[in-house]
């Protein structure tokens, strides 16, 4: 190849290694955070949120919710949390057993979902089993 030839190869993206890397490994929870959090830094949030999520569930199917809490709130601080997100850390906490957060999570979920009544009534049932607050 001369020169002009490798100036115009175009070099392949180290994300998109990954991303394939995390496609044919589901289960690993490992890469998949490594990959949200690279993500997240390089400002693609809703990628990140997704990549960030699979790695939870992974974790969490693996038996180590703690892990998916932290990967879950890491990625709360990447832009407005979706109601997905909400929702898959409402679960974790709640598995967990810790209701306090798990209330205040519902409640930003609920603010979410505002003008969706039928939502919005599933959120104040899940908030009604809590019971009282402390």
């Amino acid at each position: 190849m001369g020169f002009l030839g490798g100036l115009f190869t175009k070099k392949p993206d180290p994300l998109d290694a990954l991303r394939e890397r995390v496609e044919a490994n589901p289960k690993d929870a490992r890469l998949a955070q490594e990959l949200a959090t690279q993500l997240g830094t390089k400002g693609f949030h809703a990628r990140a949120v997704h990549y960030a999520r699979l790695s939870a569930q992974a974790y969490r199917d693996a038996g180590f919710a703690q892990k998916a809490l932290g990967v879950l709130k890491s990625a709360q601080a990447w832009g407005t949390p979706t109601p997905e997100l909400l929702q898959d850390l409402a679960d974790v906490l709640l598995a967990l057993h810790h209701k306090e957060d798990a209330r205040g999570t519902l409640i930003k979920l609920r603010q979410l979902h505002s003008g969706n009544v039928a939502e919005q009534n599933k959120i104040d049932a899940r908030l009604t089993e809590l019971g009282p607050r402390r």
